[in-house]
């Protein structure tokens, strides 16, 4: 016989309600992780990542449009960066470190150019919209080389005040 003392069997274990009102089985591996966005930790950074890149094409998509896409265009660059800090301050939990990388060097450089290209839209939003409204309505091509000229006298007017 074994000198081990002899214990009375454990009750069976019943299913507890998780936070979520599901039950709870008790397994380890499902146990706290029942789904959602907050379902593994270490998948939070590249969903932000891949975020960050959607938002930063957005963002140079809409840079190019009417003034309200232009806005939303930049907006959308901000939250790009955003997000792309966020994936890169849970970069040290996560599983696949490269990709997070590489995914949100490159959100950063489109967001980065499209918040420059959309600012400077806006800052000269009357030059620009003058000359687009200038050559959507010149038939020649000399008609568009004079609405370029003019663009280029305003902007001149603009930078370097007095110089024109």
């Amino acid at each position: 016989m074994s000198s081990a003392p002899s214990r009375p069997p454990s009750p069976p274990r019943t299913p507890t309600p998780g936070p979520d009102g599901s039950q709870d089985s008790g397994n380890s591996t499902t146990a706290g992780h029942r789904g959602g966005p907050d379902a593994d930790p270490a998948r939070k950074p590249l969903g932000m990542a891949l975020l960050s890149l959607g938002a930063a094409g957005a963002a140079m998509f809409m840079t190019s449009g009417p003034l309200w896409m232009t806005v939303a265009g930049v907006v959308s660059g901000v939250a790009a960066m955003v997000f792309a800090v966020m994936a890169l301050l849970g970069l040290r939990r996560a599983r696949r470190r490269l990709l997070i990388l590489v995914a949100t060097m490159v959100a950063v450089a489109v967001a980065g150019f499209a918040l420059l290209t959309g600012g400077i839209r806006l800052v000269f939003w009357d030059t620009v919209s003058g000359y687009e409204q200038c050559v959507s309505q010149s038939v020649t091509i000399s008609g568009q080389a004079a609405c370029q000229e003019s663009m280029e006298d305003d902007l001149r007017g603009l930078l370097l005040p007095g110089m024109n």
